[in-house]
């Protein structure tokens, strides 16, 4: 798991193959988008926060050492 700086966002992988990206509203975490891209279960997640930009940079690895990065796009709020 990793958090995303300066939004209510954080990144998560699993044993499902998948990473999951959560969004705090109000007084709950409710998933905002799931990526099915891994093979094999992901092993970790880390978020390159970016304050200045409307635009956050993730990378996630599975167990086959596979290696994904994303930019994710969302609004300032």
């Amino acid at each position: 798991m990793s958090f995303s700086a300066g939004q209510k966002r954080f990144v998560s992988g699993g044993c499902d193959n998948s990473i999951k990206i959560w969004k705090g509203e109000e007084n709950e975490w409710k998933m905002e988008k799931e990526l099915k891209l891994h093979t094999d279960w992901v092993r970790d997640v880390a978020w390159a926060n970016n304050i200045a930009s409307p635009t956050s940079v993730f990378a996630s690895c599975s167990q086959v050492t596979f290696i994904i990065t994303f930019i994710f796009y969302f609004f300032m709020n």
